[in-house]
């Protein structure tokens, strides 16, 4: 499935958590794009055009998930800047859409 689309993802990992619960578990695939190197200390290596990364980086699924959310939830831009220095950014927190910048 698109990685990219956490709305997506959620939604594919509650199903798959109710049916894991009722029947049998599942294996989620999520395609995803890493916009940098594969460590910190390494350079991008050439293989990647500066135009593909430009793309795939309108296409960020934290930026998606906050341009979503935003607008049925309240959120703020200290909402936005508190979560981004108390999460990791591979954590958005739970709740995703359904509870706000509280949740």
């Amino acid at each position: 499935m698109d990685g990219e689309d956490v709305l997506a993802v959620y939604n594919t990992a509650r199903e798959a958590v109710e049916r894991a619960r009722a029947e049998r578990p599942d294996l989620i695939e999520c395609k995803t794009y890493r916009f940098r190197a594969h460590s910190e200390g390494m350079r991008e290596a050439g293989y990647r055009s500066s135009e593909e990364i430009d793309a795939w980086k309108k296409r960020d699924p934290v930026l998606s998930w906050k341009n979503a959310c935003w607008p049925r939830n309240g959120w703020t831009r200290p909402n936005w800047r508190r979560l981004k220095t108390r999460s990791p950014p591979w954590s958005m927190r739970r709740g995703l859409c359904e509870g706000g910048p509280d949740a």
